[in-house]
């Protein structure tokens, strides 16, 4: 399984874009063995330009399912490895002013790949009021700018739970080694991230491992059909010189879909991707608007070198009649 989590930095710190770090541990319990990945993002909306944030982390998810594929139609897929995401834990700061316009935005575009549960971090600096409204507040926000979580589990009754709890909130813990307990310590007391009432903390563990593991693998199963189905298409618009996004309706169904799908290479796919990509779009009329500036400032110098040739031949002119 893997999960990606967006870190709550510190604005100072010295990383410049959104950066995806792979940490890979393994879960036992009861014999039973679980590879378990966590993709944590530094950098993430700590910055004074976060416009494009979140496309490391969905180009990220979209590789993983495009190598997925790739594996896929290999002959021999006995030795698969599967690296996809299967849930994006979003972490949103304790502001107690509801959603920002890039959580809304981040939130629109990571929940298009993948199951997408919201957390309140640092939630311990709040009151149990203030929590309730501030979570009120995210859930109003989410329904209001329709942003889809967790859209393809089966389970309805799991799903109505899962919209009804979010957004979860911890707090920060650490683990007590001598009384083998997780909470956090205080000069009043100390608090126990296991209980319900402090922390949502085995709320999150029981859904992503406990009971409902397989119900989240089964909705990336859809999201990947999704990602699939659109990558196919893409290929076969390629084909047949349409635009790679839907601006144009073409019928891809079938044999013939597949056959004219099966002429375009990946490579050819990866660098039509990449040129959609808004970071790369972004980049390319900046730097278009840049050359036009140095050549607009290069041709006005020119016009002035040119005239003041002409002044000065004009000169020379006016002196050579001088002299006859």
């Amino acid at each position: 399984g893997s999960t990606i989590a967006n870190s709550d930095r510190s604005p100072n710190s010295l990383d410049q874009t959104t950066k995806i770090v792979l940490h890979k541990t393994e879960l036992i319990e009861n014999d039973y063995k679980i590879n378990f990945n966590l993709i944590d993002t530094p950098g993430f909306a700590d910055y004074i330009n976060n416009k494009y944030c979140w496309i490391p982390v969905c180009d990220y998810i979209d590789t993983q399912n495009r190598l997925y594929l790739f594996q896929e139609s290999q002959p021999i897929r006995e030795k698969m490895v599967d690296h996809r995401v299967h849930c994006c834990l979003y972490f949103i700061s304790p502001t107690n002013k509801g959603l920002c316009d890039l959580d809304i935005k981040s939130m629109k575009e990571i929940s298009k790949r993948v199951n997408l549960i919201p957390i309140i971090s640092k939630a311990d600096g709040f009151t149990k009021l203030e929590l309730d409204n501030f979570k009120y507040e995210i859930r109003k926000t989410i329904k209001e700018f329709n942003i889809p979580l967790c859209q393809f589990i089966q389970d309805k009754e799991l799903l109505r739970e899962i919209k009804n709890e979010l957004p979860y909130a911890v707090i920060g813990s650490q683990f007590n080694h001598d009384s083998n307990k997780r909470g956090r310590q205080y000069k009043w007391g100390y608090v126990s991230i296991d209980d319900d009432n402090n922390s949502d903390f085995y709320r999150i563990s029981s859904l992503l491992i406990k009971d409902h593991m397989l119900d989240l693998i089964l909705g990336t199963e859809s999201y990947y059909e999704q990602y699939r189905s659109q990558l196919y298409n893409s290929k076969a618009r390629k084909v047949v010189g349409f635009p790679v996004d839907d601006s144009v309706n073409i019928k891809t169904d079938g044999l013939e879909a597949f056959c004219k799908s099966s002429t375009v290479d990946y490579a050819s796919i990866d660098r039509f991707f990449m040129e959609m990509n808004p970071i790369f779009v972004d980049k390319k009329q900046h730097l278009s608007k840049k050359f036009n500036e140095v050549i607009g400032v290069w041709e006005h110098n020119f016009r002035e070198w040119k005239t003041a040739l002409i002044k000065k031949q004009k000169m020379c002119n006016e002196d050579i009649q001088q002299v006859h």
